[in-house]
């Protein structure tokens, strides 16, 4: 090759290398700028999420002394023009329906109030959801990258009141009676000296005994003990389903609690996708949500799985998508949908960010920690900082069962503490 051949070579060379240079500069700044935009649009997001919660909240005083929205744990409904609300704690197993007795207002029999909240699917209940309703419209309105969806047509509580997903006319007429053999009617008055009647009556009918009269038998009791000795196993069988080799999770006919046996084949569908333990996605859902399908909190967070638009849906949505993108109430109270970003967001806490941590139990213990928190602080826990990769050096010298206890003693916040012991005691249940 002669000197002016080399020449044009290497200009063409440079030439390559800047325009490659540029282009990746450009990406850069358009990726920066994108997820400066969404950081905005999730403020917006959060702003309308307060407005609206304050508006409706004071619509609601005209009625209610001290209006009361759905939580993480608990799903409230008001219907009949906010005179009744309707209030299910899935973590007490308890049902209260409420109802203002307004002058001239005719009095329902209280059986078909209860048929109605059994029937009630959880589209219907988003629908009825008044808040949820203005948050959608106006997000759509004010926030342009915002993806949608559409719960299901699924019973909200017929998995958490039999062994059923759905139930029938005749049997949901049949299970308001059973509840009603145990209802207890209390009454109070507001403000305006008008009488609120409620009703209370357990949430399923497992729940008809009273508690004291049941009996732990010998077999019960040992496998309580067993279960508490052999922690650090089931926090081990956890870690090591997350291997690509793992053998799927039986999934016998009674195997699962009820109100989990209606998730079984969305968690098993993307616990395989992504090689993610399905007792931890159980667990984690119970720590949540207590399996409540409509839960919201006011971070905002929505939906099983407690999806916070701003960090696990976008890290999560962008797997998924392609495309970080905020995740609107409609969407996220998709419970399959739910779940299917919940697990994402294990998958990229397990697999990319604290990869760097070798032992499999130890790694589990910081994910669910920091699926409650973000790796930062779990790696706060650990060094002065918020790198992982610094912190992962300090666990990696450590037993797990050390890990463990450094992690309940030094995380920032003591719900992420309480959160990580709650969820290493319901892994057992999951294991099946």
């Amino acid at each position: 090759m002669n000197l002016l051949s080399k020449t044009i070579g290497l200009g063409f060379l440079a030439a390559f290398l800047t325009s490659s240079l540029q282009a990746n500069n450009t990406q850069l700044q358009e990726f920066t700028a994108y997820k400066s935009a969404l950081l905005d649009e999730f403020q917006t997001f959060k702003r309308i999420h307060e407005e609206e919660s304050k508006k409706y909240r004071q619509a609601l005083k005209k009625y209610w002394d001290d209006p009361e929205f759905s939580s993480k744990t608990t799903w409230v409904q008001y219907t009949n023009g906010d005179l009744q609300k309707s209030r299910v704690d899935f973590e007490k197993g308890e049902i209260t329906i409420s109802r203002i007795q307004k002058a001239g207002t005719p009095k329902k029999d209280i059986k078909q109030a209860v048929i109605e909240l059994l029937k009630t699917t959880k589209q219907q209940a988003f629908n009825n959801d008044k808040l949820s309703q203005s948050i959608e419209k106006r997000s759509l309105a004010e926030v342009k990258n915002i993806k949608t969806g559409k719960p299901s047509n699924e019973s909200v509580l017929a998995s958490h009141i039999s062994n059923k997903a759905s139930l029938t006319d005749k049997e949901i007429e049949k299970t308001a009676e059973k509840l009603l053999t145990q209802k207890r009617l209390t009454q109070t008055t507001n403000k305006n000296n008008q009488k609120i009647v409620s009703l209370h009556i357990p949430l399923s009918i497992d729940n008809l005994k009273p508690i004291n009269n049941l009996k732990q038998t010998p077999d019960q009791s040992k496998q309580a003990n067993t279960t508490k000795a052999n922690q650090s196993n089931v926090s081990l069988k956890a870690a090591l389903l997350f291997s690509k080799n793992a053998q799927p999770m039986s999934q016998g006919e009674n195997s699962l609690p009820h109100k989990a046996k209606n998730l079984e084949n969305a968690v098993h569908q993307y616990a395989n996708q992504r090689s993610v333990a399905k007792p931890l996605i159980f667990a984690l859902i119970e720590a949540e949500s207590a399996f409540n399908p409509l839960a919201k909190s006011h971070i905002p967070a929505y939906g099983l799985m407690q999806i916070v638009p701003q960090s696990a849906g976008q890290d999560a949505s962008a797997l998924i998508h392609g495309k970080a993108t905020l995740l609107s109430p409609s969407y996220l109270y998709n419970s399959k949908k739910n779940i299917e970003m919940g697990v994402a967001y294990i998958y990229i806490l397990y697999y990319r960010y604290l990869k760097s941590i070798d032992d499999p139990v130890s790694r589990l213990y910081c994910t669910i920690a920091a699926y409650n928190t973000g790796a930062g602080n779990v790696a706060k826990a650990f060094t002065s900082g918020r790198n992982i990769k610094k912190a992962a050096k300090t666990i990696n010298q450590m037993s797990s069962d050390d890990v463990y206890h450094h992690l309940i003693k030094h995380l920032p916040y003591a719900e992420t503490r309480n959160y990580l012991k709650k969820v290493n005691r319901l892994l057992p249940k999951y294991f099946v």
